[in-house]
């Protein structure tokens, strides 16, 4: 059963949908593997960092909670939102967040541990928490 594509602007898109709809519009190009921020997923984290860093042929997205990295309270759920990292240091144990939201101008910074924090707030829909995407090229 195919959800309407109208209906994720009443309720936006769930992780696994987001996933699969990133794998059809880039059928060939890049594989997409998903991870939920289980609390022992963190090493696995920063294994997708440093490799990300290192190899230079993939990219991450994260699933987050956006009021949690920028120290707000916009909304019931915490503003859960998807956006792609600009940067990793992992010497500083940093990454930048390329956010997406027409209201934030600016990269911003912050730890690689806040922003697995950031990722590990369950969707109240799935009881499951957020992630990230790993972008590969094929």
């Amino acid at each position: 059963h195919l959800v309407p594509i109208e209906s994720f602007t009443n309720r936006g898109m769930q992780f696994h949908e987001l996933q699969l709809v990133t794998e059809l519009v880039f059928r060939g190009q890049i594989e997409v593997v998903g991870r939920r921020a289980h609390k022992n997923n963190f090493k696995l984290f920063e294994e997708d960092l440093k490799e990300c860093v290192e190899k230079a042929q993939s990219a991450i997205v994260l699933n987050f909670q956006q009021d949690y990295f920028l120290n707000e309270n916009n909304c019931e759920f915490g503003s859960p939102h998807y956006s792609p990292l600009a940067s990793v240091d992992l010497v500083a144990g940093m990454i930048s967040v390329a956010d997406v939201d027409p209201d934030v101008h600016e990269l911003y910074s912050l730890s690689i541990k806040r922003a697995f924090e950031g990722m590990q707030f369950e969707n109240p829909i799935t009881n499951l928490p957020r992630g990230w995407f790993v972008l590969k090229r094929i």
